[in-house]
């Protein structure tokens, strides 16, 4: 059927055979991660933002609730 010789030619340059290099891959240092930071200046942006947005939701909900007001549900979308 099949010739052994060529298959086993085929399966080594597909990246078969001994798996030397595949452990040799595995084996490497892993490369130096670099510090994440975020600025402050940015968390401080980011966080004024959401609770202004939270602020706007609390007061929407409450003018559904106290006030019975079921035009203010349809101005969420």
């Amino acid at each position: 059927m099949g010739d052994s010789a060529s298959s086993s030619s085929v399966h080594q340059s597909l990246g078969g055979g001994s798996g030397a290099k595949s452990v040799s891959l595995l084996n490497r240092p892993l490369p130096p991660i670099q510090n994440m930071e975020i600025p402050e200046e940015f968390a401080i942006k980011t966080a004024d933002d959401i609770r202004v947005l939270i602020n706007h939701v609390l007061s929407i909900a409450s003018d559904i609730t106290i006030a019975r007001n079921p035009i203010r549900l349809l101005q969420l979308g």
